[in-house]
């Protein structure tokens, strides 16, 4: 049986993920990556620039059109924090989680 783990969010997090406004996210800068373009702006998928490293990256963002249920909120911290974990060549690696001061995760 798959050992499960467990991963909870941060209550300041939930509460910034919960009162977020939905915000254009393409020309946003965010942390240290400017968006540059949608790959899948339904999923919150974007290209985006690093400018501190100079390379191309792909942010995600918790998808504005979904419910800002904590349920969802709580989904989208564990999928980051369990991704964070994963150390495999064709998997995506994590560079910067964060909320936004507006509440964009």
């Amino acid at each position: 049986m798959p050992r499960q783990l467990d991963v909870t969010a941060d209550e300041g997090q939930r509460r910034a993920l919960l009162a977020r406004p939905a915000t254009p996210i393409v020309g946003r800068t965010i942390g240290d990556f400017t968006v540059v373009s949608a790959v899948d702006a339904g999923a919150g998928v974007f290209r985006a620039a690093q400018r501190s490293l100079d390379r191309e990256a792909i942010v995600k963002v918790l998808p504005a059109g979904l419910p800002p249920a904590p349920a969802v909120v709580d989904r989208f911290l564990k999928e980051t924090q369990l991704a964070a974990r994963l150390d495999h060549p064709y998997a995506a690696h994590i560079y910067a989680f964060g909320a936004e001061p507006d509440g964009l995760l």
